[in-house]
C-alpha cells in the first residue's frame, strides 16, 4: 500500500512544476518557544524557524524543547499531515500530550543521525483540540546540521506531496551521487591496478594518483550513502 501511494504521488509530481504553489489549507509554523540546554545551562526564548543549531551554538552539543501553540477554528475530520524538512539529530514529536513519532536516543550524543531526511507524521482527527500544543524535543550534535525547520501542517492530501517532493529529490539526488562516485572510484582503482610504469625494470611502479583518487571517491560515496542507509 505504501509503495502504491508513493508511486501515485511520484506520478503526480512528474506532471507538476518543480515549484509548488502556496496551499491555502496548509498552516506554516515559523515561531516557537524554545528551552535550550547546553553545558548544563538552560535558556528560554522565542525563536524563529528554521533554527540552525550549529549557527546558534557553534562547537556545542545539547538539547532543546520547542513549544508551538496554535488554534483551530474547526476540528479536522480527516487525517492531517505534519511535514518537517529538517529535524534532529534525534527527536520526539508530541501533540497535546500524545507522542506521535520518535527517532533516536535523546541522550546518546553522536549516535544515529535522523536529520538527514525530511520527516512526515500522520495525525488522526481524534487528537485535535481547539487549543493545540505541538511539542518537539531534539538532541543536537556538534557539526551535524541539527535543529528544527519550519513546520507545515494541513490535510494529508495537501501536505504529503510537499514532503514526497522533498524526499524524492534528496534521496534520488544522493543515490545518483553514490552511483557516479562508485563508478569513478572503480575506474580509478582499476587504472591504478593495471597501469604499471615499467620504465625502471627492477622497480615497476603504479601511479599513486589513481589510488588516492579512487579511495577519495569511494569514501565520498560511503559518506553520502550513509544518509540513504540510516534514513
Amino acid at each position: 500500500m505504501t509503495e502504491f501511494r508513493a508511486g501515485y504521488w511520484f506520478f503526480v509530481l512528474l506532471l507538476t512544476s518543480l515549484t509548488w504553489p502556496a496551499q491555502a489549507l496548509v498552516l506554516e509554523l515559523r515561531q516557537a518557544q524554545a528551552m535550550v540546554t547546553t553545558k548544563g545551562q538552560t535558556t528560554q526564548q522565542l525563536v524563529n524557524l528554521p533554527y540552525h543549531w550549529d549557527r546558534q551554538h557553534p562547537g556545542l552539543a545539547g538539547e532543546a524543547v520547542f513549544e508551538l501553540p496554535f488554534e483551530l477554528d474547526q476540528l479536522p475530520t480527516v487525517p492531517f499531515g505534519l511535514y518537517v524538512p529538517r529535524l534532529g539529530n534525534a527527536y520526539e514529536v508530541w501533540l497535546n500530550g500524545v507522542l506521535l513519532q520518535r527517532q533516536g536516543d535523546l541522550q546518546n550524543y553522536n549516535g544515529s543521525d535522523f536529520a538527514k531526511a525530511p520527516r512526515y507524521v500522520v495525525i488522526h482527527p481524534g487528537l485535535w483540540r481547539t487549543h493545540n500544543l505541538l511539542l518537539i524535543r531534539i538532541r543536537a550534535d556538534v557539526g551535524r546540521r541539527g535543529g528544527l525547520a519550519a513546520l507545515h501542517l494541513g490535510p494529508d492530501e495537501e501536505v504529503y506531496p510537499l514532503y514526497l517532493h522533498d524526499y524524492l529529490w534528496r534521496s534520488l539526488g544522493s543515490l545518483v551521487i553514490v552511483i557516479v562516485s562508485l563508478l569513478i572510484g572503480g575506474v580509478a582503482m582499476a587504472l591504478w591496478a593495471t597501469q604499471v610504469n615499467v620504465s625502471v625494470a627492477e622497480r615497476p611502479r603504479r601511479d599513486a594518483l589513481y589510488l588516492y583518487a579512487g579511495l577519495a571517491e569511494l569514501c565520498w560515496a560511503a559518506a553520502v550513502g550513509n544518509a540513504l542507509i540510516e534514513n
